[in-house]
């Protein structure tokens, strides 16, 4: 789980923030930080910022709430849904580029912005603003998986290690010089809800001492390599059907990777009607011994479907309307023919 613990007001001492770097300063001039973020990923990182006994958390911004679920009830960000529990104060403009929000900021003594999850770009007007530097945390080692999903892009891309980067904000989309990174092996198991915890935890144990090297000159903003530059953009529901000709491993990654949202998904016509069935935990298994699609094994224990290399045992999945269950659970209201039936 996040590290977000019930506080009713910004008292340090009520914050239990993640473990942090440790860093040695005396006499050290408070910093003045804002803070732009949404998603739950930022969430231990505001939590440390708040922790900080040399930083003064001065502002915090996320996006406006937004209509969610079948009845379209207007919910707030997780950042926003957090500030809220807690008593605090938070923003919530449609921009932060509107003169009206900048006024507002001009006012103050800024010397960080800190950008993480948030979902608006940043123009010239407010990255000019900080006395230091506007940073943005990726969820990345740049300039690989520039863009909306680095997390799912790790995944996919089948990729031995991950993490975060800091980086200077500037016009171009993630394309920033970046000050310090930290790494994380991957063991290829994760999913896009598991390693985007393990990413807010390495992100919240390290800001504080980014931070401070950055105020106090220790370090530097390096260039990215452009040449190597790879982008991950934003996903949508249909992007996660999944192609049985692909090779099982592909299709992996792809469940692994769409794990929570939008879900690795298959249309099931079987029966008396059509269902979408969403894989959320499979393995690959060695065998290649019918068509790409073709149920070939489907009794009381297995699940399992030939796919264009190897094939994949479905081993949770949620049927449409319904809540997760084991494959073979599904399978004693759903008689599937193995040889027969095609996926």
């Amino acid at each position: 789980m996040y590290v977000c613990p019930p506080v009713r007001q910004f008292r340090r001492s009520a914050v239990a923030a993640p473990h942090t770097e440790d860093i040695k300063a005396e006499n050290r001039k408070p910093i003045n930080l804002f803070f732009l973020g949404s998603g739950a990923i930022a969430l231990p990182t505001l939590a440390a910022l708040h922790n900080a006994p040399d930083i003064d958390v001065i502002g915090c911004t996320t996006q406006p709430d937004r209509p969610v679920g079948r009845k379209r009830q207007l919910a707030p960000t997780p950042v926003g849904a957090w500030c809220a529990e807690h008593g605090l104060d938070i923003l919530k403009p449609d921009s932060v580029n509107k003169p009206e929000f900048l006024n507002g900021l001009s006012g103050l003594s800024i010397d960080f912005i800190l950008v993480f999850s948030f979902g608006q770009i940043l123009k010239s007007d407010l990255l000019n603003l900080p006395r230091r530097e506007c940073l943005n945390i990726h969820a990345s080692l740049l300039p690989r998986y520039r863009g909306a999903s680095p997390i799912q892009g790790a995944i996919l891309g089948n990729e031995e290690k991950t993490g975060i980067s800091f980086m200077r904000v500037v016009a171009a989309l993630d394309a920033g010089p970046v000050f310090d990174r930290r790494e994380l092996k991957l063991t290829g198991t994760e999913t896009a809800a598991s390693l985007e915890e393990q990413l807010a935890q390495l992100a919240a144990g390290s800001v504080c001492n980014v931070i401070y090297r950055i105020d106090d000159g220790l370090l530097s903003a390096v260039p990215q390599p452009d040449a190597e530059a790879t982008y991950a953009g934003k996903i949508s529901k249909g992007d996660g059907q999944i192609d049985w000709q692909r090779p099982a491993e592909e299709i992996d990654r792809l469940i692994r990777a769409f794990n929570p949202w939008p879900g690795a998904w298959f249309i099931l016509d079987a029966g008396r009607k059509a269902r979408r069935i969403t894989v959320t935990q499979g393995k690959v298994t060695p065998g290649n011994t019918a068509t790409p699609g073709t149920v070939v094994q489907a009794d009381k224990h297995v699940w399992r479907v030939q796919c264009g290399r190897d094939q994949y045992q479905i081993l949770k999945l949620i049927p449409a309307g319904k809540p997760e269950m084991p494959g073979p659970e599904f399978l004693r209201g759903c008689q599937l023919q193995p040889g027969l039936d095609r996926l």
